[in-house]
């Protein structure tokens, strides 16, 4: 290990920076998408179903595409693998913008956003850095990331509020589709990272896959994340216009989602520095309890817009705050190096469950004209979640001794 192993240098603090720009701009983008449902169906005259599936596309996309990225990240450098991302973004959210059927709009908003988010995304930018800091700041890195993307949901979220409502809808994603441009020159700062970076282990990224495939708690990790896919799948795309349909005007979707996201920037944060000195899997639990048990207020409780706000702030401490522990138990069990490798293997679960998140709650509201039903599936699928991480095991794992040669 290097130097900046023990003590990190000016280099590696810039090179995080800069991952956490990259995750501002690539999450904060896709989780302002939600912000259009409304003006899009109005303006092209389709149904929740339509927009809720170009969203589930986008998932489904990202999750299967998130293993090969990341393992191209680990294996041939991160820099190429972002700017790859900034480019499918900016064709997905410009042909967003001028797309006039469905199927052009599963195209651009489903096949090139879910490319973009998938090249850009918070695992390419965790996989990044580990690898140039001490292992005690890797659960660190991980809650910093994630708080940068809650950030970026807050700001991109209002600003996109606030450029439909003074511009328009289409203008809205072209602004967008120029911010994820940028993703591009903030990738080229982790070139500087070459000399910071720790020696690769002599294991291989096939190997550690196969170590992880045999692993229970990794299956059961992957089970518990996948389910945390499917809330926010049907969250980022559903809460905007649940929050309409329950007679409250747009802005208050977008009011709502910045609530989210303000407790979730600092309960991330906490998470990823708890995960230092406490037991990830009993954070796991817990993160996952205390999630299924708000998601039941939201049907049970009759909400005006004061009460929306603070269920949907105390949701936001348990929103995105599972990433740093489930992100720290893969390094803890599996070791760091190839940590963007398996972090894509567990976002592909994660963006299954958001695939299924986004398209059954559109199919739930045409059908039943309300949303309480999903609220009632995604908080029993939360309490499952929970008991999945009982069993997980933290100690890690050892490949097994290879035979000597004779």
């Amino acid at each position: 290990m290097t130097s900046a192993a023990v003590r990190p240098s000016a280099i590696v603090y810039a090179c995080i920076l800069a991952a956490s720009l990259v995750a501002f701009l690539s999450f904060g983008t896709r989780t302002s998408l939600g912000i259009f449902l409304e003006p899009v169906l109005q303006a092209r005259g389709w149904d929740r179903e339509t927009f809720g599936l170009a969203l589930a596309i986008q998932n489904l996309v990202w999750g299967l595409s998130q293993p090969f990225f990341s393992a191209w990240a680990d294996s041939k450098g991160n820099v190429r693998v972002l700017c790859s991302g900034a480019l499918f973004y900016v064709i997905g959210l410009t042909g967003m913008a001028y797309a006039d059927t469905p199927l052009a709009f599963y195209v651009f908003g489903g096949v090139f956003n879910g490319l973009g988010v998938a090249g850009a995304s918070w695992t390419i930018c965790v996989g990044a850095v580990t690898r140039i800091v001490p292992p005690a700041m890797q659960s660190w890195i991980a809650g910093l990331a994630i708080t940068a993307s809650s950030l970026g949901q807050i700001v991109l979220t209002t600003l996109s509020q606030a450029f439909i409502m003074v511009l328009d809808w289409q203008t809205a994603l072209l602004i967008l589709a120029g911010g994820t441009a940028l993703i591009a020159p903030a990738a080229m700062v982790l070139l500087t990272a070459r000399r910071e970076a720790i020696a690769a282990p002599r294991s291989s990224v096939t190997e550690t896959l196969a170590l992880a495939a045999g692993s229970r708690s990794f299956w059961l990790i992957v089970f518990g994340f996948t389910i945390c896919g499917l809330h926010a799948g049907f969250g980022f795309t559903h809460i905007p216009g649940y929050i309409v349909s329950i007679g409250m005007p747009p802005e208050a979707g977008a009011m709502a989602m910045g609530a989210l996201g303000i407790t979730n920037l600092f309960a991330s944060y906490l998470s990823g520095a708890l995960g230092q000195t406490r037991s990830k899997r009993r954070l796991l639990i817990g993160i996952y309890g205390l999630r299924a048990a708000t998601m039941l207020a939201f049907v049970l409780l009759t909400l005006d817009q004061p009460l929306m706000l603070a269920l949907m702030a105390v949701l936001g401490i348990f929103w995105m705050s599972s990433i740093p522990p489930t992100a720290g138990l893969l390094g803890q069990i599996f070791g760091p190096y190839y940590i963007g490798t398996l972090l894509g293997v567990v976002s592909c679960g994660h963006q299954f469950g958001s695939f299924v998140g986004a398209w059954l709650g559109g199919v739930i509201y045409d059908a039943t004209g309300s949303y309480d039903l999903m609220w009632w599936i995604c908080a029993a699928l939360g309490f499952i979640a929970m008991l999945a991480n009982l069993p997980v095991r933290e100690a890690p794992v050892e490949p097994a001794a290879k035979p000597a040669a004779i």
